[in-house]
């Protein structure tokens, strides 16, 4: 049998995936903005799929918690208004934490595909009853709003969004406290044996990313999916949005075509074939009999039935799609102003003269103010334009007080060295070397832009 090309016993990771992870890591860590990465093709999962369609306008929200998985999953798997019956039985809550975060047996004796699936698919089970024994609880059934974790769609997005957590900090490596490089995680290391079985959660916002695809027109034809609404036709033949998808067949499949678009990208000899799918879908049948199609769709069969060239074709477009996703922000970037700075004399005001500010002229230079020794020792303040210009590039809405949000992540350059540091909230920049205005001593002028390629922030000397 051919070696399987995601799990050797070096651990070794493909490149594409080591910079998808990153660029969720470091979000989920507030690293604001995003470093720009080079995307390639390759998909390693269905996981990977999400990976490669997700691309942030914007940075975490503060409703979130800097790398809290168990909180920010609980949140994104509760649709709005949806009734918690778990928020009083702290003990119930921490039981379903345990046996996800127990993860999959520690081996795969077979295809780590298979393992996985059984595994997932049966906590999913599990999860969905527990959460219907709950006092007060209430399923899909009847006009009610279904309360947490009480259906299929609930359950697979917390399971599924905790897994990308860890699949991310055990790839990339889980960056805390701002810092530039990410640290080991060894908490997600039962991750390892099934990086290539890991299932996609599936939201509103991944299902409206493939519509355009030809998969996703594939499933609108097909009447798989609603021609204007982010809801799936499922067994019974209903369209419903994730929350209420209570159908772990249609779930299944939904995975399954995901993972044959990855599989696309597979290079030829790795251990898995095209009969993989088949493979998966006689397991199912085999651990879930009860679980009959209705009067809808079977989103199993439609796995099989999907035509090999709508999956590579659909392989081929989200890799286009993310490099030509980079190549429209450059291009936003490329509009940013550029902006001269003025440094003040008067420590009170550092920046006094910011209300002025114009584009640089060479001609212009006997109008600059000049950085003088007293100086040099504050915060760095590049004056409220460039904040706006920061801002505007980065999508990133300036407070009340017209500055970009306190703890946001930016580039400095200092001449050619180049720092990771972070805005405060009264416009200055933290955490650079200030032994480089010091080298310049009294009375140098700088220039001070933002720099559209690069998305940072560059210093110039003028005179020195």
């Amino acid at each position: 049998m051919p070696p399987c090309c995601h799990i050797p016993p070096a651990g070794f990771f493909h490149s594409s995936l080591l910079t998808d992870t990153e660029v969720f890591s470091r979000w989920v860590a507030g690293q604001w903005p995003l470093i720009a990465v080079a995307r390639t093709p390759h998909l390693t999962s269905a996981l990977h799929v999400d990976l490669k369609l997700w691309q942030s306008a914007k940075p975490l929200p503060r409703k979130f918690i800097l790398n809290d998985v168990r909180g920010n999953a609980w949140q994104v798997a509760r649709p709005q208004l949806t009734r918690d019956p778990f928020r009083i039985a702290v003990i119930a809550k921490n039981q379903i934490w345990n046996s996800i975060h127990a993860g999959p047996p520690k081996a795969a004796p077979a295809c780590a595909m298979l393992v996985f699936d059984q595994w997932l698919l049966r906590k999913i089970e599990a999860i969905r009853a527990s959460a219907l024994g709950m006092p007060g609880a209430y399923g899909l059934a009847g006009i009610n709003r279904p309360s947490m974790l009480t259906t299929v769609g609930m359950c697979q997005k917390l399971i599924n969004i905790s897994t990308k957590y860890h699949v991310c900090w055990h790839v990339a490596g889980q960056f805390n406290h701002g810092a530039p490089n990410a640290a080991p995680y060894p908490n997600s290391a039962f991750i390892a044996p099934f990086i290539c079985a890991y299932h996609s959660p599936i939201d509103s916002i991944l299902i409206n990313a493939l519509r355009p695809l030809s998969l996703g027109r594939y499933w609108v034809t097909n009447g798989l999916l609603d021609r204007t609404r982010a809801k799936l036709r499922d067994s019974t033949g209903a369209f419903r949005p994730w929350s209420k998808l209570d159908c772990l067949r249609t779930y299944y499949g939904f995975q399954l075509m995901l993972r044959r678009i990855a599989m696309a990208t597979w290079p030829k000899g790795c251990a898995c074939m095209r009969d993989l799918i088949a493979v998966c879908a006689k397991g199912f049948e085999e651990c879930f009999p009860d679980q009959k199609t209705g009067d809808g769709p079977d989103w199993i069969q439609a796995a099989l039935d999907l035509p090999d060239e709508v999956a590579a074709e659909t392989a081929v477009e989200i890799a286009a799609l993310a490099t030509r996703g980079a190549e429209q922000s450059k291009s936003k970037i490329h509009k940013a102003p550029r902006v001269q700075f003025f440094a003040s004399t008067n420590l009170s005001s550092p920046i006094s003269g910011r209300r002025n500010i114009r584009s640089p002229s060479p001609k212009a230079s006997t109008n600059r103010k000049t950085v003088k020794k007293t100086y040099i020792t504050q915060s760095f303040q590049p004056g409220g334009s460039i904040e706006a210009a920061f801002a505007s590039a980065n999508k990133i809405k300036l407070d009340s007080a017209g500055h970009v949000p306190n703890g946001t992540v930016v580039t400095l350059f200092l001449g050619a060295k180049s720092f990771e540091c972070r805005w405060n909230a009264h416009g200055s920049i933290l955490d650079y070397d200030r032994k480089w205005f010091g080298t310049l001593g009294a009375g140098c002028a700088i220039s001070c832009s933002f720099d559209s390629n690069r998305n940072a922030v560059i210093v110039n000397s003028v005179t020195h």
